[in-house]
């Protein structure tokens, strides 16, 4: 009987180790997914360019939604949606469009719309992930890919 007592507080100790560093796995996947969708939002970009003698989006702000041109002209299957904010969260977009026709000067930036506090919970401060096209993710302000 006592030995079953210190096999089942064994248990409950390891369990209680494990059961937070599982939370935090699942935080770190959901931080994952959102980064991939902005770089399987870049491919998009890359390939309108592509198709429109290298001009990005027209629009200096944007908003993805399934009436983009991004998803309506099929360069992305569906609106992708940050897994870490829920499912009404998006992401947008800026084009620095003042000198987009020197290719020099061309780039965007992806950024997930979620609230600070959504991303708050997967270890970043108030600055979102976002993707520059020259550089990268970014993470809390600093490039990290």
């Amino acid at each position: 009987m006592v030995e079953l007592i210190i096999v089942v507080a064994v248990i409950a100790i390891l369990a209680s180790i494990i059961i937070p560093k599982m939370s935090g796995a699942r935080d770190k996947a959901k931080l994952a997914g959102c980064k991939t969708n902005m770089k399987h939002i870049s491919i998009a970009f890359e390939l309108y360019a592509n198709d429109n003698q290298g001009c990005y989006q027209p629009s200096d702000y944007a908003t993805l939604d399934s009436s983009h041109s991004l998803v309506a002209g099929n360069y992305l299957k569906r609106t992708p949606m940050c897994p870490g904010a829920g499912s009404q969260e998006t992401y947008s977009y800026y084009v620095n469009s003042q000198e987009a026709t020197l290719p020099a000067h061309r780039w965007y930036l992806i950024y997930c719309r979620a609230t600070p506090s959504r991303h708050a919970a997967l270890g970043l401060d108030a600055n979102r992930p976002a993707y520059h096209s020259a550089k990268g993710i970014i993470e809390n302000g600093a490039i990290v890919q």
